[in-house]
């Protein structure tokens, strides 16, 4: 799905980075969850450059997407255990998409350092 994404650029990439995005959020071993954050890796690179170049458009979508999902502020405005168990289920479903957005950012991040990419996208 990443490679897929990365060759239909603007059409169905979107679409493949959200499925893998949602086998992500399944899915419980780390080793997992970093093959998953290669192929988003993959879904934002330029097949057609050299040395799979990164498409900085795709390349900051994801960035900002992944940022979303690890929720730094909102896990520091949560006060005190959840009380009920919809909270508690919510609780969860955030804490999974934070630890997803964390390792996927951190996968995604070595791999622009790199390939010396990641200036263009991460002043932005």
């Amino acid at each position: 799905l990443g490679q897929l994404a990365a060759w239909e650029a603007e059409d169905g990439s979107t679409e493949c980075v959200d499925k893998l995005i949602a086998i992500g959020l399944k899915t419980t071993g780390e080793e997992g969850l970093s093959a998953l954050g290669l192929a988003l890796a993959a879904a934002a690179s330029d097949p057609a450059a050299q040395q799979g170049g990164t498409a900085s458009q795709r390349t900051a979508a994801l960035l900002r997407k992944l940022l979303t999902m690890s929720g730094l502020e909102e896990a520091e405005a949560r006060t005190g255990p959840p009380t009920s168990e919809a909270a508690k289920v919510e609780m969860l479903e955030q804490e999974t998409k934070q630890r997803c957005g964390i390792v996927w950012l951190s996968v995604l991040l070595r791999r622009m350092l790199r390939n010396d990419a990641a200036a263009s996208c991460v002043t932005e």
